[in-house]
């Protein structure tokens, strides 16, 4: 999770990169709290005579005081749910509104006490994770490659060359060829050398479109991104860029792999199903807790509430949360303990 406290403006940035993320953004989220964010609603149409006609769904940024948050049984995700307490001054909207919030997407939350036991140490478990990846930022005669590495980083190549005036075309073309395949040569070195999950060209001209062209063949997930400038100054703008920081965030996700062999190696410490669970976190037992994502979307309101109220005492005592995509190899197996298991610390069975 990318997370940023504005302590004086009682607001945080956040933006969700894993389904952890999602199941600390509920944990975050209270009634009477404020979330702003893009969302998608129905703008109304008039006729000439104001009658309304259609209704056209529209991009949109609101504002909501929440009511109350919970899993979406059939689509993945957090759902919001509050009034709505902005909206643009153009565009018609009362009511109530629910934001359907997901991995990559960006929200601002704010509460009036951040100060909370519970709040801080559900902060404190908060990460920012990223994929390792390559930027590599290029204009004519400028290129820099950037290394990301969670939240390390680090400019680990950077060249300018001049190419030579207009009016010298044939010497610009021949310069410009020599600095492209130094540029090529040094950039699949680094690729050899780093062994990138992701590797992201950046900048303003046609260059990243021809070097992706020659570096395509490399199996690796590459991207293209559209800036206003090349070399180092480009990094840094493309640590900034909307587009980059999406890529970063889908392709930030690991599922914590969790497998049935070592987990039945040692069940004397493991608990299993929200009773069990409920126990062992009364005990300060939790090490670590596991839950499906098929559990989350599928209890009663008075199950999640129970298993809100667990999630915060392990947090509270040291213990770390992990969600687990249900369609995950991790998730089928958990699905076989009961969707919901705790590792603990010491022996109570």
């Amino acid at each position: 999770m990318k997370f940023e406290l504005n302590e004086k403006e009682k607001e945080a940035k956040i933006t969700i990169q894993s389904y952890d993320d999602l199941f600390y953004l509920y944990l975050l989220v209270e009634e009477g709290d404020e979330l702003y964010g893009w969302s998608y609603r129905n703008k109304k149409i008039y006729s000439k005579e104001g009658r309304a006609e259609k209704a056209e769904k529209e991009r949109v940024y609101l504002g909501i005081r929440v009511e109350k948050a919970y899993f979406h049984p059939s689509l993945t995700g957090l759902k919001v749910i509050g009034s709505i307490i902005y909206r643009p001054e153009n565009f018609e909207a009362s009511g109530h509104h629910s934001f359907l919030i997901d991995i990559g997407d960006t929200i601002r939350l704010k509460k009036e006490d951040w100060s909370s036991a519970l709040i801080q140490s559900i902060i404190k478990g908060i990460r920012e994770t990223y994929p390792k990846s390559l930027i590599i930022s290029i204009d004519y005669g400028d290129i820099a490659i950037a290394l990301l590495n969670n939240q390390r980083f680090q400019i680990i190549y950077s060249e300018e060359k001049s190419l030579g005036g207009k009016r010298e075309i044939s010497k610009r073309d021949e310069h410009l060829e020599v600095f492209l395949k130094v540029c090529i040569d040094n950039a699949l070195e680094i690729i050899s050398k780093t062994n990138p999950e992701l590797i992201i060209l950046y900048g303003p001209s046609n260059l990243k479109d021809i070097i992706y062209e020659r570096i395509k063949k490399i199996e690796r997930n590459i991207f293209r991104v559209s800036g206003s400038i090349g070399g180092i100054e480009g990094i840094y703008e493309a640590l900034r860029n909307d587009e980059v920081l999406k890529i970063l965030t889908i392709f930030g996700h690991e599922e914590n792999m969790l497998t049935l062999e070592p987990l039945l190696s040692k069940a004397e410490k493991i608990a299993m199903g929200i009773k069990e669970v409920k126990e062992a976190a009364s005990l300060k037992a939790v090490d670590k807790l596991f839950i499906s994502t098929k559990l989350l979307k599928n209890v009663s309101k008075e199950e999640l509430n129970e298993i809100k109220k667990i999630s915060e005492q392990v947090k509270i005592y040291g213990g770390s949360i992990c969600i687990i995509n249900e369609e995950s190899e991790a998730g089928k197996t958990l699905e076989k303990l009961g969707n919901i298991i705790a590792l603990l610390r010491f022996n109570l069975y």
